[in-house]
Protein backbone atom coordinates (compact mmCIF):
# COMPACT_ATOMS: atom_id res chain seq x y z
CA UNK A 1 0.00 0.00 0.00
CA UNK A 2 1.35 3.39 -0.97
CA UNK A 3 0.86 6.45 1.21
CA UNK A 4 1.60 10.15 0.76
CA UNK A 5 3.67 12.03 3.32
CA UNK A 6 5.36 15.41 3.38
CA UNK A 7 9.09 15.99 3.34
CA UNK A 8 8.73 17.26 6.93
CA UNK A 9 7.26 13.90 7.94
CA UNK A 10 10.07 12.09 6.12
CA UNK A 11 12.68 14.09 8.03
CA UNK A 12 10.97 13.37 11.34
CA UNK A 13 10.65 9.66 10.50
CA UNK A 14 14.33 9.42 9.57
CA UNK A 15 15.27 11.18 12.82
CA UNK A 16 13.30 8.69 14.94
CA UNK A 17 14.56 5.70 12.94
CA UNK A 18 18.08 6.92 13.67
CA UNK A 19 17.25 6.89 17.38
CA UNK A 20 15.89 3.33 17.01
CA UNK A 21 19.07 1.92 15.52
CA UNK A 22 20.23 0.87 18.98
CA UNK A 23 16.87 -0.48 20.19
CA UNK A 24 16.02 -4.15 19.97
CA UNK A 25 12.79 -4.58 18.03
CA UNK A 26 10.88 -7.65 16.88
CA UNK A 27 12.11 -8.74 13.46
CA UNK A 28 8.96 -7.69 11.50
CA UNK A 29 9.07 -4.14 12.91
CA UNK A 30 12.82 -3.72 12.47
CA UNK A 31 12.63 -5.06 8.92
CA UNK A 32 9.77 -2.78 7.92
CA UNK A 33 11.40 0.30 9.46
CA UNK A 34 14.64 -0.49 7.66
CA UNK A 35 12.87 -1.01 4.32
CA UNK A 36 10.95 2.27 4.61
CA UNK A 37 14.06 4.13 5.77
CA UNK A 38 16.11 2.80 2.85
CA UNK A 39 13.32 3.66 0.41
CA UNK A 40 13.42 7.25 1.67
CA UNK A 41 17.16 7.67 1.09
CA UNK A 42 16.72 9.07 -2.44
CA UNK A 43 14.16 11.55 -1.13
CA UNK A 44 16.66 12.57 1.56
CA UNK A 45 19.34 13.13 -1.09
CA UNK A 46 16.88 15.31 -3.01
CA UNK A 47 16.06 17.22 0.19
CA UNK A 48 19.72 17.88 1.02
CA UNK A 49 20.43 19.00 -2.54
CA UNK A 50 17.47 21.41 -2.61
CA UNK A 51 18.17 22.66 0.92
CA UNK A 52 21.76 23.41 -0.08
CA UNK A 53 20.49 25.30 -3.17
CA UNK A 54 18.20 27.38 -0.96
CA UNK A 55 21.08 28.22 1.38
CA UNK A 56 23.33 29.05 -1.54
CA UNK A 57 20.67 31.35 -3.01
CA UNK A 58 19.63 33.23 0.15
CA UNK A 59 22.60 33.12 2.53
CA UNK A 60 24.50 36.24 3.39
CA UNK A 61 28.12 35.97 2.25
CA UNK A 62 31.28 37.83 3.14
CA UNK A 63 33.63 39.48 0.62
CA UNK A 64 35.32 36.12 -0.03
CA UNK A 65 32.01 34.42 -0.83
CA UNK A 66 31.86 32.46 2.44
CA UNK A 67 28.65 32.15 4.44
CA UNK A 68 28.16 34.58 7.31
CA UNK A 69 27.23 32.83 10.56
CA UNK A 70 25.41 33.98 13.69
CA UNK A 71 27.54 35.18 16.61
CA UNK A 72 27.44 31.74 18.23
CA UNK A 73 28.33 30.10 14.89
CA UNK A 74 25.30 27.82 14.87
CA UNK A 75 23.27 29.35 12.03
CA UNK A 76 23.90 30.76 8.59
CA UNK A 77 22.57 34.30 8.29
CA UNK A 78 20.03 34.91 5.51
CA UNK A 79 20.14 38.15 3.51
CA UNK A 80 17.73 40.56 5.21
CA UNK A 81 15.85 41.39 2.02
CA UNK A 82 15.51 37.68 1.13
CA UNK A 83 14.13 36.25 4.42
CA UNK A 84 10.54 35.97 3.17
CA UNK A 85 11.61 34.34 -0.10
CA UNK A 86 13.85 31.93 1.80
CA UNK A 87 11.05 30.99 4.20
CA UNK A 88 8.69 30.41 1.27
CA UNK A 89 11.23 28.17 -0.47
CA UNK A 90 11.80 26.19 2.74
CA UNK A 91 8.06 25.81 3.35
CA UNK A 92 7.59 24.52 -0.20
CA UNK A 93 10.42 22.01 0.27
CA UNK A 94 9.11 20.80 3.64
CA UNK A 95 5.55 20.52 2.28
CA UNK A 96 6.54 18.55 -0.79
CA UNK A 97 4.45 15.36 -0.97
CA UNK A 98 6.22 12.05 -1.39
CA UNK A 99 4.64 8.71 -2.19
CA UNK A 100 6.00 5.90 -0.03
CA UNK A 101 5.32 2.19 0.12
CA UNK A 102 4.62 1.70 3.83
CA UNK A 103 4.85 -2.11 3.68
CA UNK A 104 1.75 -2.30 5.87
CA UNK A 105 3.59 -0.96 8.89
CA UNK A 106 1.47 -1.23 12.02
CA UNK A 107 1.91 -0.93 15.76
CA UNK A 108 1.61 -4.73 15.99
CA UNK A 109 4.98 -5.05 14.24
CA UNK A 110 6.74 -3.69 17.30
CA UNK A 111 5.57 -6.12 19.96
CA UNK A 112 3.61 -5.56 23.13
CA UNK A 113 6.69 -4.90 25.29
CA UNK A 114 8.09 -2.08 23.18
CA UNK A 115 8.20 1.32 24.84
CA UNK A 116 7.91 4.56 22.89
CA UNK A 117 7.58 8.20 23.72
CA UNK A 118 4.59 10.07 22.35
CA UNK A 119 6.98 12.07 20.17
CA UNK A 120 8.42 8.89 18.62
CA UNK A 121 5.00 7.41 18.02
CA UNK A 122 3.73 10.66 16.52
CA UNK A 123 6.55 10.64 13.97
CA UNK A 124 5.84 7.02 12.97
CA UNK A 125 2.07 7.46 12.71
CA UNK A 126 1.96 8.88 9.13
CA UNK A 127 3.73 5.70 7.96
CA UNK A 128 1.34 3.28 9.67
CA UNK A 129 -1.91 1.84 8.40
Amino acid sequence: MKIKVTMQQVLEFKEVVGDFREKKLPLPGAYKLLKISNALDKDMEFYHEKFQNIIETFAKKDDDGNYVYSDDGSQIIIQEDKIDECNTALEELMGLEIEVDNLDLSIDNFGQDAEYTLEELEKFTPFMN
